[in-house]
């Protein structure tokens, strides 16, 4: 043996791997995937931390709940990973003249340099969801602590001995216990992590109607089966651009982002063999 090469192409290796995935196939156990967080809970979610914004006295707790809003936001409007979404910086988020959106670069995490992860993100219209908004919000909380978001790391951790803030980037798994606490709190925690959203951002555009190819560049897939392997929803049709669809998602029930797709689309059947037309169906109260 040589010990040379990419051991990943060992036939041993690969017959080994065959009979694992073999057995796991024979042994009736669904595979485990994260619970998605779309955009109904997204938003009761913000809400909530609008409040802990506004009531919190505390500037640094302040400033923790004003961070929190965008990386959620953001993290469902982009279907982004926890980790590499933490370690962004100011010099990869761009504005967009003309359009009041942004486009993100990543080149940190699972990205690199030579193949970064590039996507835009428009303002929602709703306003407790918006991304665009919640940053800018985000900016001027960070302002009246005289820290500099500008400059180095988006998101940023409060330091355990000194109690301030440092320009060091939260981590997934801090975030995931920020998002679990949050939930937990207002009673909606179905075992969610930092990683839900991209699901959720990926079952949202499919829901929508968009087609699997600008999902995956959007979300970040290189592999056209990363997309079956997430949503496990049917196609449909009418497909329309990943950014423009999640910026106008709340618009289809009227309130904001209490918007269900799952539900839209029950509608929508509900609809075609009845003959109403679908604003009704949305103003009908009980």
């Amino acid at each position: 043996m040589l010990y040379s090469g990419n051991p990943a192409s060992s036939h041993i290796l690969k017959q080994h791997i065959q009979a694992v995935s073999s057995e796991q196939s024979n042994s009736n156990i669904t595979r485990k995937q994260a619970t998605p967080l779309l955009f109904d809970n997204l938003g009761k979610q913000c809400r909530y931390l609008s409040y802990k914004v506004s009531l919190e006295k505390d500037p640094i707790s302040q400033f923790l709940f004003a961070r929190d809003l965008p990386y959620f936001s953001l993290l469902c409007h982009s279907g982004n990973r926890g980790g590499d979404l933490g370690l962004l910086k100011a010099e990869n988020l761009f504005e967009i003249p003309d359009s009041k959106g942004i486009n993100v670069s990543h080149q940190a995490g699972k990205t690199t340099i030579d193949n970064p992860k590039n996507y835009i993100i428009l303002p929602s219209l709703d306003e407790d969801i918006c991304p665009i908004k919640l940053v800018k919000d985000y900016k001027r909380m960070a302002s009246k602590l005289d820290v500099d978001l500008n400059k180095g790391f988006i998101y940023r951790v409060r330091d355990n001995k000194s109690k301030q803030i440092n320009n060091r980037a939260v981590s997934s798994s801090c975030m995931t216990d920020r998002l679990k606490t949050h939930l937990m709190n207002i009673n909606l925690y179905q075992g969610e992590t930092s990683h839900s959203s991209r699901r959720g951002c990926s079952i949202t555009l499919r829901m929508l109607g968009v087609d699997d190819q600008p999902i995956n560049q959007h979300v970040g897939w290189s592999s056209k089966g990363m997309i079956d392997h997430y949503v496990h929803v049917g196609k449909l049709m009418s497909p329309e651009g990943p950014a423009n669809t999640l910026s106008s998602a709340a618009k289809h029930l009227g309130q904001g982002s209490s918007f269900n797709p799952c539900g839209h689309m029950m509608l929508v059947k509900v609809v075609s063999k009845t003959g109403h037309k679908l604003k009704d169906l949305y103003s009908w109260k009980t």
